[in-house]
């Protein structure tokens, strides 16, 4: 067996040694007189040192809990702030209004006439009068059936006007309805009254015009000059709607018995009925449609 050198006797003395606590424990008892018992309660009194210092770090602290319901509550009251702010602002619509679209088709002029408490008979006054109102040859010029005043006038809905007329329209029809529709007057040989709806739904507007039409003549023969006296008076031997290819278009026209025309309609397309008395006027709205309109 190797006898240790001098070196290695210095560096074993050199090394520390470890102490464990118990030997300190040992130790203080013996030195400073510290009785176990006092050495117990100071260790027990660190641990709950520790133990409370772990409880206020704790994300379940209550204090900690509190300082994270403050927090969410403040980030819901800032969502709260700006949905009224965003949403609020929004102004409700008017069930019986509807905000001016672009215009079905391209037109030349526009004008908004009143029609606040009018019924069927006023508002057929006015389409009437729109016989004199020189439009220039070849335009089209709009008519907005408007109510209110000043900021707050909005345009009638299609469901509106039907009801200001007084129509026998069928209910599923009506539904069927885009509320904006178009209504104005052609100038050509003579001023021209057009009525445009728009539907989604080809199957449901196209059965619903069939039913509606034994009572269209009274019900809107007014919006394309049909003298109300004509309407009044009308027995038995009321027009009737016959079948009529204009323009390549099947339409449904309506002849009194001198066989004059006194108005007639067909689906342009499966989402476009066109109502007008002349197939000049039909062939220029026809075209119009056809057309894409030009941004000014």
């Amino acid at each position: 067996m190797d006898t240790p050198t001098p070196e290695q006797n210095s560096e074993e003395h050199i090394i520390p040694k470890v102490k464990t606590f118990k030997e300190d424990l040992a130790n203080a008892v013996k030195k400073d007189n510290i009785s176990l018992v006092k050495v117990a309660l100071a260790e027990n009194k660190k641990r709950e040192r520790n133990t409370e210092i772990d409880a206020e770090t704790s994300p379940l602290a209550s204090k900690n809990i509190f300082l994270i319901g403050g927090s969410l509550a403040l980030i819901l009251i800032a969502l709260g702030i700006f949905a009224f702010f965003f949403f609020g602002n929004k102004k409700p619509t008017d069930s019986g209004t509807v905000t001016i679209k672009p215009d079905i088709i391209a037109v030349e002029s526009k004008k908004g006439i009143d029609v606040d408490d009018f019924d069927a008979p006023k508002i057929f006054g006015i389409a009437e009068n729109q016989q004199t109102a020189q439009i220039p040859l070849g335009t089209i010029e709009r008519i907005y059936f408007e109510t209110g005043t000043g900021t707050a006038t909005s345009i009638l809905t299609t469901e509106d006007l039907f009801t200001r007329l007084n129509t026998r329209i069928p209910s599923s029809l009506l539904r069927s309805f885009d509320p904006n529709f178009f209504f104005g007057i052609h100038s050509f040989n003579q001023d021209n009254p057009v009525l445009i709806l728009k539907t989604e739904d080809y199957q449901t507007a196209y059965a619903g015009m069939l039913s509606w039409e034994k009572a269209m003549y009274a019900d809107i023969g007014g919006l394309f000059f049909v003298p109300s006296t004509t309407i009044t008076n009308a027995t038995a031997t009321a027009p009737i709607f016959q079948d009529r290819v204009i323009e390549n278009k099947d339409t449904r026209i309506l002849v009194d018995s001198a066989g004059k025309t006194l108005f007639f309609y067909s689906f342009v397309d499966p989402n476009t009925i066109v109502f007008t008395n002349n197939a000049d006027t039909f062939r220029e709205v026809i075209s119009r449609l056809t057309k894409p309109q030009l941004v000014h």
